[in-house]
């Protein structure tokens, strides 16, 4: 017990404990969500020159309707650390392709409503998303199976042929794949 306390003094004095969930803010990018931790001693460094081309592809939502969807978040988060991190908000291309249970998450706020009674709580994300060049794409075979209609999705999302092709297309481009 000694031996512990007396660790985690020295990593105190040294700078590298973090300050725990009250250190997590949001902003710069995505001003409303992702908050995210700064890390200001990583041993791990970020290339802030290249070209950082990421997929993140979520499939699951939030039994609570009410509930904006983590895997969005995660984007934001990804978005902001970085950007404090010194990477140029540039040199970040991001997309979003969504399929499965998460489709209903990119619904425009009439449809979301007729399906769930409630306004949906994902668009103000989205549209911070969409604002920092962020492309949001649904899975059309997930869009078909659930009977969602083109003109009921978020004005920033597109319907693609399917998840998949978005996924394997992009990653023959150089993106790289965050699946949640």
């Amino acid at each position: 017990m000694k031996k512990s306390i007396s660790l985690f003094l020295l990593l105190l004095l040294s700078g590298t404990v973090l300050a725990g969930p009250e250190s997590f803010t949001k902003g710069p990018v995505i001003n409303n969500f992702g908050p995210a931790a700064d890390v200001v001693s990583s041993d791990f460094p970020i290339d802030k020159k290249r070209l950082h081309k990421v997929v993140f592809d979520v499939s699951k939502s939030p039994e609570d309707p009410e509930a904006v969807n983590s895997g969005f978040e995660t984007l934001a988060r990804y978005l902001n650390m970085h950007a404090r991190a010194g990477v140029p908000t540039e040199n970040m291309q991001l997309v979003l392709v969504v399929h499965g249970g998460a489709g209903k998450d990119v619904l425009s706020n009439a449809a979301y409503q007729k399906r769930m009674q409630v306004d949906n709580p994902n668009l103000p994300l989205l549209k911070e998303l969409a604002a920092a060049g962020v492309k949001t794409y649904i899975c059309g075979q997930t869009a078909a199976y659930r009977g969602y209609k083109k003109n009921e999705l978020a004005e920033v999302t597109g319907l693609a042929l399917s998840a998949l092709t978005v996924l394997e297309e992009l990653q023959h481009q150089g993106y790289s794949l965050i699946a949640f």
